[in-house]
């Protein structure tokens, strides 16, 4: 009985045996396994594995990761191509050796970080991808998500004198042909070049006060404010002399600004011209006009029917104001270029042409995010005439003048113009959309 019981146990633990060492799957890994993760060192034996299900390269639901350390490049592609599901080609023997660590990589982002440390290239093909060598020519095609076609096109024009670049303006495309090698050194200036440019909300306040207003406040334009039960100081930090026709420019944080334009509205006779808003791109220019454009018959000629032909053409008058931005994203600062005008119309004496008197001045001031560029000492001059008369009395050719009194005042008012500029993200573009909100419900209420 005992011989029976071990000679039955021998049996089993001979069967366990032949069993584990018969067992050797075909695959330890499907190349469609999301989350796989393969370690690679460099070996000498080289195997070929090309696979009946074929993948498409460029799928990008088959992501794998992979690891390899100081591994044969050759080998490296081989593995990538059958754990992909696809077939490579080449022409010639591909050398060195290569490490890096792929993770969750689609097959072009995982030939991508493979062959960067390599002059070889890649094309892909329908169900395979071929291995280019540094002297072969590659066609490849770009597409630009910020940057202008044509613009680049006309920058990357003679680094290469191999290249041929051709830009397709109604996609927004860029199709570079030349050697692997100079492809590759493309494709970093293209990273470089193709990001999104940050956009600038610019605020305005255009406010006029008159010149006894101002001296009011002080040659400084400082004072302590009330409001409520706390003081408020404002104060500029420039000066202004109310005896001089000057242009001066100044910095307010975003405190400032709003106290210094509720105490100008609660202890002067300051009346809001405009406030305007505007959008523009990082270096570009956003203009803003506040006034007219005055018509003027610039030429006249006559037809040969006996008609008068004339040519008209328009003059801007009122308040106008240029602003280039310039962001820095490092320090959150913008460097804004300003161009300020206030212009009037004098008279028509020559032919009909107007003669303008105009103000204008231009500089370059550094701000950071939502603070706010004041300019000051743009004068212009409010006239008006009132007439006082008796009615009927005043018709009578030799009595009128007894009978009619006539008035004439020239306020002198100087235009103060505060920019602010906003670098725009999620929260501003937030704000923006609520303040939209609550002016179109207010359009709608009739409350405007």
């Amino acid at each position: 009985m005992l011989r029976r019981l071990v000679l039955f146990i021998g049996l089993v633990v001979f069967g366990v045996g032949c069993a584990s060492s018969s067992h050797q799957p075909k695959r330890w890994l499907s190349p469609n396994w999301p989350n796989f993760s393969m370690q690679v060192n460099d070996s000498d034996t080289l195997t070929t594995n090309k696979l009946s299900d074929q993948n498409s390269p460029e799928d990008t639901s088959v992501r794998l990761s992979f690891n390899f350390q100081n591994a044969s490049l050759a080998r490296v592609l081989k593995i990538i191509a059958e754990e992909y599901g696809v077939n490579f080609t080449t022409q010639g023997t591909i050398e060195g050796k290569v490490t890096v660590v792929v993770r969750n990589a689609t097959l072009p982002e995982a030939l991508a970080a493979v062959l960067s440390q390599t002059p070889y290239d890649y094309v892909l093909k329908k169900e395979s991808f071929q291995i280019l060598a540094p002297g072969e020519r590659i066609t490849r095609i770009y597409q630009l998500k910020f940057a202008n076609a044509v613009n680049v096109a006309n920058m990357l024009d003679g680094l290469s004198e191999t290249a041929i670049i051709r830009p397709n303006e109604r996609t927004n495309q860029l199709v570079i042909d030349d050697f692997c090698s100079n492809i590759r050194r493309f494709e970093q200036i293209l990273a470089r070049l193709d990001v999104k440019v940050p956009e600038i909300l610019i605020e305005a306040e255009m406010i006029e006060i008159s010149t006894q207003d101002k001296r009011h406040l002080g040659t400084q334009l400082g004072f302590d404010w009330q409001k409520g039960s706390h003081t408020i100081s404002a104060s500029s930090p420039f000066t202004f002399d109310p005896t001089k026709v000057l242009i001066n420019y100044g910095t307010l944080q975003s405190f400032q600004f709003r106290s210094l334009i509720e105490a100008l509205n609660e202890k002067t006779d300051a009346r809001l011209l405009s406030s305007p808003r505007i959008v523009t791109v990082n270096s570009q220019k956003a203009s803003i006009l506040v006034g007219e454009k005055v018509p003027y018959v610039r030429r006249s000629t006559e037809t040969s029917a006996g008609g008068v032909l004339q040519e008209v053409e328009f003059v801007d008058v009122g308040i106008k104001l240029e602003v280039t931005p310039q962001v820095n994203l490092e320090d959150n600062t913008i460097l804004i270029e300003v161009h300020s005008e206030v212009s009037e119309v004098l008279d028509k004496l020559v032919q009909g042409v107007p003669r303008i008197a105009t103000q204008e001045a231009q500089t370059q001031v550094v701000v950071r995010n939502g603070e706010t560029v004041v300019i000051g000492g743009l004068m212009r001059d409010n006239r008006r005439r009132e007439e006082q008369s008796i009615p009927f009395l005043n018709k009578i050719f030799l009595f009128k003048w007894l009978f009619k009194g006539q008035t004439n005042e020239n306020n002198r008012r100087e235009l103060m113009v505060f920019i602010t500029p906003h670098i725009l993200n999620s929260q501003n573009l937030k704000a923006i959309k609520a303040t939209r909100e609550q002016m179109r419900q207010r359009v709608q209420s009739g409350r405007d």
